[in-house]
């Protein structure tokens, strides 16, 4: 009896030790599972941390009113300066254009006379380009683009199926489209000061324009000599950044005009990553140069960069 007393007594302990050992070994298995996830949740703060200070790290002073650098790969603005200020964009409405033009399937072949135009939209139409000349459609986009030809593209606007009046449409319903909800068009070139964006519709803008081979082609071309009946031209790009061979740019536009200043947007790859710069209402050619320099060698601080890839 005492046998049988002694062998339930120690059946009993067992049974008590083996819960015990399933206990301790359960909640050794969470703290571990709790330690796992603080270190994967400490893991992305650390790198949220990082990031943010190295986008803080030494972040350029602009002395342009708006400004907006995209990675294109996250969607995330590296840098912000008022990107949603509603302002005048000048001739980066050339970038509408061109994609309106491109869309429309029209032949770019197709030779167009040019008509004696001196003033449009109410301004005065500034052009080297002669009355009876003839170009082709291909390289009056060209003129627009690579040069600001405001002759070149009121000319294709007008010479759009429906006219300039539907071209404008089509240009607002491709801004709606893309979602540009801060941007409005009154005409094709850029020259009245009613043609709006900010610098976060830009971008869009800039990502749309770089879906397209032909206008990434045209926007970048450093330089073209027009040879007329009568004469010979010579057009250079007015993006400066296009003259220098440090820069990767993939598609830009530049505009100028007294109340929108000196803008510039562009796609380009910088420490081997694709991104859009905008900038809006600058002060002069030489502080765009500026800004958009001091932008790149802030991107390319190994800081940020590390903190991105």
């Amino acid at each position: 009896m005492k046998f049988n007393y002694l062998r339930m007594a120690c059946f009993t302990g067992l049974i008590a030790t083996a819960a015990m050992v399933t206990m301790a070994t359960s909640w050794a298995n969470g703290v571990s599972r709790l330690h796992k996830s603080s270190v994967s949740i400490t893991g992305e703060r650390a790198l949220d941390a990082k990031l943010e200070a190295a986008l803080h790290d030494k972040s350029p002073v602009l002395l342009a009113r708006s400004a907006l650098v995209l990675d294109q790969a996250s969607g995330r603005a590296l840098f912000e300066k008022n990107s949603k200020d509603v302002l005048s964009i000048a001739s980066i409405t050339k970038l509408m254009s061109a994609i309106v033009i491109v869309e429309s399937g029209a032949d770019l072949s197709e030779m167009i006379t040019l008509g004696e135009e001196k003033r449009f939209a109410g301004k005065s139409l500034r052009s080297r380009l002669r009355k009876d000349t003839e170009l082709s459609r291909y390289d009056l986009l060209r003129l627009a683009l690579m040069s600001s030809e405001n002759k070149a593209i009121s000319t294709l606007a007008k010479n759009h199926p429906g006219g300039l009046e539907r071209f404008v449409e089509t240009m607002n319903a491709k801004a709606k489209e893309l979602g540009m909800r801060d941007s409005h068009f009154l005409e094709p070139t850029g020259i009245l000061s009613g043609n709006i964006s900010t610098a976060s519709d830009v971008a869009i803008l800039i990502s749309a324009a770089e879906k397209f081979p032909l206008i990434r082609e045209l926007s970048t071309e450093e330089a073209y000599t027009l040879e007329t009946q009568k004469s010979s031209l010579h057009y250079s790009n007015t993006n400066r950044l296009i003259h220098d061979p440090s820069w990767d740019i993939v598609v830009q536009k530049t505009g100028t005009t007294t109340k929108a200043g000196k803008c510039v947007a562009f796609q380009a790859i910088i420490a081997g990553r694709d991104v859009i710069v905008v900038l809006l209402n600058g002060k002069s050619k030489q502080s765009r140069v500026k800004d958009a320099s001091k932008l790149r060698q802030w991107m390319e601080h190994d800081l940020v960069m590390s903190a991105l890839n």
